[in-house]
């Protein structure tokens, strides 16, 4: 499913820009995605003189008490901008994958959808989201970018356990997506 997302997010970037009209392109590094693993890595091009797409990849690592969360991502963002190039306000649109593993320091309860479940070994989880953003990014003269914005998300998350009984947990939710992107652009 990750090809899959990663095949088609890199085939209509591409399909976009050969024919854009006014091109733009901007590549951010966002230190806020090594909590979730969704966009630490961006590149943005202009499609028309007020829109872009946006697709970025990264990998997230956090610990919540005793549990060590490792993840890897992709989103793809389709955004408006209100002024003439990729400048300024913009209002956006993004679909995103994130998968990974949530690993116990030792046999952890924990709880879920009112329920409680111990976990001894690591549990694989995946989810294929989407959310609006806006934001405001700002490129000076010489190209350095400034992207701050922030959105939220719908995302179904999916976990399971491939030791000798499989648990199959499934959990969605609204979560707030924020990021600050510093980068380049030209």
């Amino acid at each position: 499913m990750k090809k899959t997302f990663l095949f088609i997010a890199f085939n209509i970037c591409v399909v976009l820009g050969v024919h854009a009209q006014e091109i733009s392109n901007s590549i951010k590094v966002n230190p806020l995605a090594l909590w979730d693993g969704s966009d630490l890595l961006s590149y943005e091009r202009g499609i028309t003189k007020h829109s872009s797409v946006l697709f970025g990849a990264g990998i997230g690592r956090f610990r919540v008490g005793g549990l060590k969360y490792k993840s890897q991502g992709a989103s793809l963002q389709y955004r408006y901008y209100f002024t003439e190039s990729i400048n300024k306000f913009y209002l956006g649109a993004l679909a995103h994958y994130q998968g990974g593993e949530v690993i116990p320091g030792e046999e952890e309860t924990i709880e879920f959808a009112l329920a409680f479940f111990t976990i001894n070994r690591p549990i694989y989880f995946h989810s294929l989201g989407g959310g609006i953003k806006s934001g405001y990014q700002l490129a000076n003269k010489g190209g350095l970018t400034l992207d701050l914005n922030l959105g939220i998300s719908y995302m179904p998350f999916n976990y399971k356990d491939h030791g000798t009984i499989t648990v199959k947990l499934k959990e969605n939710g609204i979560i707030p997506t924020f990021g600050f992107g510093l980068g380049y652009s030209w």
